[in-house]
């Protein structure tokens, strides 16, 4: 019991105030507990056409059976680093993280903001349920395709540097703090 009790001093009251602060493991915890760091949001509006196929017989289309829709609809796409891809080393009294590329971290689309501004419907030939789905999902995926072609994810990369860099350096005052992204992720 004794023995536990000195290694329980010394842990405690020698290497936590004499010693070395903070390690790999430390910082990479401390920052993982962040988890998700959505760091830059696009509220958007946006339009979606859809046409759907027409009715056929013997390959040919059924003329009057060809249906569409045209909506507009707002949404908010979150971006940010996956924290739990985080790596960090420290040399010394310096700290070194690197975080992974941004990703889409979330992507949802206000059901109470669409607006169908137009749908035709064919004769035999109506709007389901099920094409509506499908054509949100479409509204969805090209949304999120114009955000990877853009600079979104730059963007996004540049505000988690500063944020983790700045969350760092009040939580290790003493320490040097270099933060990047992985080039590669």
């Amino acid at each position: 019991l004794l023995g536990i009790g000195v290694g329980i001093g010394v842990d405690k009251y020698v290497l936590k105030d004499g010693g070395e602060k903070y390690t790999a493991v430390t910082i990479e915890d401390s920052v993982k507990d962040i988890a998700e760091l959505a760091v830059l949001e696009n509220d958007y509006t946006d339009q979606e056409n859809w046409d759907g196929e027409a009715k056929q017989i013997l390959g040919k289309d059924i003329p009057f059976t060809s249906k569409s829709v045209q909506l507009v609809y707002s949404g908010v796409v979150k971006a940010g680093p996956d924290m739990n891809k985080v790596k960090a080393d420290v040399n010394g009294k310096t700290i070194n993280v690197v975080l992974p590329h941004s990703k889409i971290l979330s992507h949802e689309i206000n059901e109470d903001s669409i607006v169908l501004v137009n749908v035709k419907n064919g004769i035999f030939n109506r709007v389901t349920p099920d094409n509506m789905n499908e054509v949100r999902k479409k509204a969805k995926e090209s949304k999120e395709k114009r955000i990877l072609e853009s600079d979104f994810l730059d963007q996004a990369d540049e505000k988690a540097v500063n944020q983790v860099e700045t969350f760092l350096k009040s939580a290790y005052a003493d320490a040097e703090v270099n933060v990047k992204v992985d080039s590669v992720s």
